[in-house]
């Protein structure tokens, strides 16, 4: 990323090779030709080299045994709501991007609150079930020529940044495409640096992200995720760790309410839940 696999692309300083990282995501480093290294100064990570984004968002990425799509959507469904009614208390009356739509989930939570909405994604197999579904989606990414006269109200994008290997020109592009004072949502997952994660390693357990190994090549924290979109103009409304909304359709148990006290305690007192939720809105400093 930006020129060195040493230099953190946020904050220009060097980096150094995250072992334990790299074993967390990788399982077994050796059978890999992938690295992960992270920023002392802000904590970023990154995974080098990068991964070929074409070969990997194929059916299979959606339908495969270990990643079965539907399900991770259906559990999200609570919080798509959330973001869109969140969308329209924001009174948003323009159109709203969803980046990274897959197969149109959220699209579909932004029509039933009565907002306009139209998804990219570079799937081809996601923008057709998408279509299917009589939504706007177009295939590709937010770089292509149709996009340059496009500006929009708002941009949604969950669980999209850590799959993109360059995030600083992804994020200023994103600013580009906002009207004047326009509202993003940014969802990533919060890796290697969760309170869950700290207590499996306690306990001896070392929690796997091999299902991720080549899909997530930027990894946020809090703090990094917060440089990053000041660095690219926007500035931060509210930031969390923790929503209660993404595991609504799970059994109630003694776990289950173990675990969302774990998260919420996480959150409240050290930012380090399981994922980063973030709404922010262009800067001042921006020119549009």
């Amino acid at each position: 990323m930006n020129g060195s696999i040493s230099t953190c692309c946020i904050c220009n300083k060097n980096g150094i090779y995250d072992y334990r990282a790299t074993l967390q995501l990788l399982s077994n480093p050796s059978k890999y030709n992938f690295k992960v290294f992270r920023c002392k100064e802000c904590d970023f990570r990154w995974l080098h080299p990068l991964p070929i984004i074409e070969k990997i968002y194929t059916k299979d990425y959606f339908n495969s045994e270990d990643n079965n799509y539907s399900d991770i959507s259906s559990e999200m469904s609570k919080c798509f709501t959330e973001d869109a009614i969140k969308f329209k208390e924001l009174s948003l009356g323009g159109q709203i991007l969803d980046i990274g739509c897959a197969t149109g989930e959220f699209l579909e939570a932004i029509q039933s609150v009565g907002l306009n909405g139209v998804g990219v994604d570079v799937a081809n197999y996601a923008v057709d079930v998408a279509t299917r579904k009589k939504l706007s989606v177009i295939q590709g990414d937010i770089f292509y020529s149709i996009f340059d006269s496009k500006r929009f109200d708002g941009i949604h994008m969950s669980h999209v940044l850590e799959h993109i290997p360059h995030p600083n020109s992804f994020l200023c592009r994103t600013n580009e495409l906002l009207q004047k004072n326009g509202i993003v949502y940014i969802e990533v997952p919060l890796q290697f640096d969760s309170w869950l994660e700290k207590i499996s390693r306690i306990q001896g357990k070392m929690q796997s992200f091999e299902l991720y190994k080549f899909h997530h090549c930027s990894f946020f924290t809090p703090k990094s995720i917060r440089l990053i979109l000041e660095k690219n103009n926007f500035q931060i409304i509210s930031l969390t760790t923790f929503r209660s909304c993404r595991r609504s359709q799970r059994k109630l148990s003694a776990r289950y309410f173990l675990l969302t006290l774990i998260l919420w305690v996480s959150d409240k007192i050290y930012k380090r839940g399981d994922v980063i939720s973030v709404w922010a809105k262009t800067s001042l400093s921006s020119e549009k």
